[in-house]
């Protein structure tokens, strides 16, 4: 059997992040795809059917361009660290082999690198790329996610800082500095704009939140359509907006009719409460004058509600 053919690939994205690994041999080499396994822990969920199968077509005519990246197991199996999209298309095309570059990588390493790879893709929806982010600078810094998004809130107020806080000042700058490091590497997102446009989504509601994670509909027009509290409500404008395709500015006015209709039914609901309070205060229907009022009023209640 001919000895595969090596060609040189370069892994793009990862050495700024991962300076200690070896990085200067960088050939691809061609394994049995039944040779390579999945990781327990993968960062990516979602998958686009459309464009995972126009991808399966380029590659059943062209091949894979660019190789995946894997890590040696026991019993010549190999890891899948970084290519899942292509390992996937690989598959569907009914490829027998594909090109690899093979690295020893820890456990840690691996699934930072898997998470680089996935906070590249140009397709990443804005879900999965917020809770990527959060996922390696978690890992980077080695806080909980709740400390990261503190981190994050307090770069929108860098002055509030009291006196039991300047001790810790010095780490703070630290943590800055590597989260400032990997959204320079990643190149899509600042600090500021990821605070202001992309922690909000984590509070969006799941069915918002699976909308956007299947592409359904942009992230700044689920964030409006995050506005409306009454969940039936949002739920027909989520899928009034995905069919009719609503511009922003469209979504923007029916949740302004949406919100000013509740608004005149909780007024409503007030002035209903404060009358009856008064009611009960004055005890109107004591006073013989006054009576006879009461009586055609509450007959004229009874209609409305049988109505």
């Amino acid at each position: 059997m001919a000895k595969p053919k090596l060609e040189e690939y370069e892994i793009e994205g990862v050495d700024a992040l991962f300076p200690t690994l070896e990085t200067d041999e960088r050939t691809a080499q061609t394994i049995p795809i039944g040779s390579i396994v999945l990781p327990q822990k993968q960062p990516r969920r979602y998958f686009d059917r459309e464009a995972l199968s126009r991808l399966t077509n380029s590659i059943k005519e062209k091949g894979i361009l660019q190789p995946l990246l894997v890590r040696p197991l026991e019993s010549n199996t190999y890891e899948l660290v970084a290519g899942e999209r292509r390992y996937q298309a690989a598959q569907k095309a009914d490829l027998k082999s594909v090109p690899v570059v093979i690295r020893d990588l820890t456990d840690a390493d691996a699934y930072e690198l898997a998470l680089m790879e996935n906070l590249q893709r140009e397709d990443l929806n804005p879900v999965e790329e917020t809770e990527g982010i959060l996922e390696l600078l978690s890992r980077k810094l080695d806080k909980e996610k709740t400390e990261i998004i503190s981190i994050f809130q307090q770069t929108a107020h860098p002055n509030r800082t009291s006196k039991k806080q300047t001790v810790n000042t010095s780490i703070h700058k630290n943590d800055l500095e590597v989260i400032d490091s990997i959204f320079t590497s990643l190149g899509k997102l600042t600090i500021n704009s990821f605070r202001t446009n992309r922690l909000p989504l984590l509070n969006l509601p799941s069915y918002l939140l699976e909308a956007l994670q299947q592409g359904k509909i942009e992230y700044s027009k689920a964030r409006v359509i995050g506005r409306v509290k009454d969940g039936k409500k949002a739920k027909l404008l989520l899928a009034e907006a995905i069919k009719d395709n609503l511009s922003r500015k469209e979504i923007e006015e029916r949740v302004g009719l949406l919100n000013k209709k509740k608004n005149k039914t909780s007024r409503l609901q007030k002035r209903w409460d404060n009358t009856i309070l008064k009611i009960n205060k004055a005890k109107i229907w004591q006073k013989t004058e006054k009576k006879k009022r009461l009586e055609e009023i509450l007959s004229e209640l009874d209609e409305l509600l049988n109505d």
